[in-house]
C-alpha cells in the first residue's frame, strides 16, 4: 500500500510538472486600443469598395491577376504545405503498425548442412498522450497553417491593390499626355502668333525664342510621360502574369472620389486585417511550442506490440505486449536550455504582434489624415487653376497691348500648364491613398475568388 501510494504522488508530481510552465498574457490581443481613430468617419465597413468604382476592364484585370500572378500561386501551394504539415502532425496520435519479412539460407562451401528461414513479424507501437505533447504539436501546425492563409489573405489583397494602382497610374499618364498635346498645341499657337508680330517688327527676337523654347519643354515633357506610361504598362503586365509587352493601354478618366470614408473601429481591425491576423497565430505558434519543449522533458509513456511467425506455417509463433517509460535523465541541460529558448522566441513573438498591430495602426491613422489634406489640396487646386487660366488671358491681352513683356505670359501659361496637371496627379494620389487605406483596413476591395 505505501508503494503505491509513493507511485500515485510521484505520478501526480510529474502531471503537476507537465502543466506548469511559462505562458504569453492573451491580453495584449487588444492593448491598450482606442475607441476611435484620431480622424473622424463613418463608422461602417465599406466591403468591396472597388465595385463601386463601375468599371468592369479593373475587375477584369483583376480576375486575371488572382488567376495567373505568380507570387500569389506561391503562397496559395504553402498553403498546402501547411495542410500536409499538419496531416503529418495529427498522425502522432494513432498507433503506427509496420510489417517485416526476412528470409535466410545459410550453408557451408562444400554444400553441406545448407538451411533457410524466414521470418514475418507485425509490430505495433502507440504513445499515450498523457501530457498533451502530441496535442500542443498538433496545434503548432495548425497556427502555422492559419498563419499561412493569413498571409495568403493579405497577398491577394496586396496584388489587388497594386493591380488597380497600376491601373490608375496608366490612366493618369494618358490623361497627362492628353494634356501635354494640348499644351504643345497652345504653345505653337502663341509661337505663330509672337512670330507673326516678329515679322511685322511689333514683337522682340526674344520673345520668338521664348515661345520656342516653351515648345520643346512640352515635347519634353510628353517624351518623359511615355516612358513613366510605358513602366506603369510593364508592371501592370507583370501584375497580370504576362509578358510585359507593354500593349496595354487605358483610355479613360480617372474617377473623382466623393464618398465619405467608412473605416470602422480599431477594435474590429484585429479581427479582419489578415497581417495581424497572421501576426496573432504565429503567437500563437510559439506558445504552443514552448509548451512542447517543456513537456520534452518528461517521461513519455508507449505501448507496443509484435506478432511473429517464424516456422512458415501461416500461424503465428510467438506474441509480445510491452509497455514502457523512457524519461531523460543528464543531457547536461540541453533540455533546459531548448526550453529557455522557446520562451524567449515566444517573448519575441509578442513584441513582433505588438509591432505589426501599432504599424497597422500608424498607417491607417496617416492615410486618414492625408485623404482629408488631399482633397483639402483638391479643392485648392481646382480654385488654383481657375485663377491661372484667368491670369493667362489677361496677361495675354495686355501683351497683345503692349502693356506687359512676354515673359509675363509664360509665367501665366507656365502656372497655368501646372495646375492642370497638379489637378490629375493629385485625383490619382486621393484613389491610391484610399486603395492603400481599405488595404491596411483589412476591408477587401473586391471578394473573387482564385481558381485552384
Amino acid at each position: 500500500m505505501h508503494l503505491i501510494f509513493k507511485y500515485m504522488f510521484f505520478l501526480f508530481f510529474l502531471f503537476f510538472c507537465g502543466c506548469s510552465y511559462k505562458q504569453f498574457d492573451e491580453n495584449i490581443k487588444n492593448s491598450n486600443l482606442p475607441k476611435n481613430f484620431n480622424e473622424k468617419a463613418e463608422i461602417k465597413i465599406d466591403e468591396n469598395w472597388l465595385l463601386s468604382l463601375n468599371d468592369n476592364q479593373l475587375i477584369e484585370f483583376i480576375n486575371k491577376a488572382l488567376n495567373n500572378n505568380y507570387e500569389l500561386k506561391k503562397l496559395f501551394y504553402d498553403i498546402k504545405i501547411k495542410e500536409q504539415e499538419l496531416i503529418s502532425s495529427n498522425s502522432s496520435f494513432f498507433p503506427t503498425l509496420d510489417l517485416s519479412v526476412n528470409s535466410s539460407k545459410d550453408g557451408d562451401f562444400n554444400g553441406n548442412d545448407n538451411s533457410s528461414s524466414s521470418k514475418i513479424s507485425l509490430d505495433l507501437k502507440y504513445e499515450l498522450d498523457i501530457w498533451g505533447k502530441l496535442s500542443d504539436a498538433s496545434k503548432i501546425s495548425n497556427m502555422n497553417l492559419l498563419q499561412t492563409k493569413a498571409l495568403f489573405q493579405e497577398g491577394k489583397q496586396k496584388l489587388i491593390s497594386d493591380v488597380a494602382i497600376a491601373y490608375f497610374e496608366i490612366i493618369e499618364a494618358n490623361n497627362l499626355l492628353d494634356l501635354y498635346e494640348k499644351n504643345l498645341e497652345t504653345s505653337k499657337k502663341y509661337y505663330d502668333l509672337i512670330f507673326s508680330r516678329y515679322k511685322q517688327g511689333i514683337s522682340e527676337a526674344l520673345d520668338t525664342m521664348l515661345a520656342k523654347n516653351s515648345i520643346f519643354t512640352q515635347q519634353s515633357k510628353i517624351a518623359s510621360l511615355k516612358t513613366i506610361k510605358s513602366q506603369a504598362i510593364y508592371k501592370l503586365e507583370q501584375l497580370l502574369g504576362e509578358y510585359p509587352k507593354g500593349k496595354l493601354d487605358i483610355k479613360k478618366s480617372l474617377p473623382v472620389l466623393k464618398d465619405k470614408i467608412n473605416v470602422g473601429i480599431p477594435s474590429q481591425i484585429i479581427e479582419r486585417k489578415p497581417t495581424i491576423t497572421a501576426s496573432w497565430n504565429a503567437l500563437l505558434s510559439k506558445n504552443y511550442e514552448l509548451a512542447f519543449t517543456h513537456k520534452q522533458r518528461l517521461p513519455s509513456f508507449s505501448i507496443s506490440s509484435s506478432i511473429e511467425n517464424i516456422k512458415n506455417d501461416g500461424i503465428a509463433s510467438t506474441w509480445s505486449l510491452l509497455a514502457g517509460m523512457t524519461t531523460p535523465i543528464f543531457n547536461a541541460g540541453k533540455l533546459k536550455a531548448n526550453e529557455e529558448v522557446a520562451y524567449f522566441e515566444l517573448k519575441k513573438a509578442e513584441l513582433d504582434y505588438l509591432d505589426t498591430l501599432y504599424n497597422s495602426f500608424v498607417e491607417i491613422e496617416s492615410f486618414l489624415q492625408e485623404e482629408k489634406n488631399l482633397k483639402e489640396e483638391y479643392e485648392i487646386l481646382k480654385n488654383t487653376k481657375e485663377n491661372a487660366f484667368n491670369s493667362l488671358n489677361l496677361s495675354t491681352n495686355q501683351y497683345l497691348k503692349g502693356l506687359v513683356e512676354y515673359t509675363t505670359v509664360l509665367d501665366s501659361q507656365e502656372s497655368f500648364y501646372n495646375s492642370q496637371v497638379s489637378l490629375i496627379q493629385i485625383e490619382k494620389l486621393i484613389i491610391e491613398n484610399r486603395i492603400n487605406l481599405q488595404k491596411t483596413l483589412g476591408i477587401e476591395l473586391i471578394s473573387e475568388q482564385i481558381k485552384e
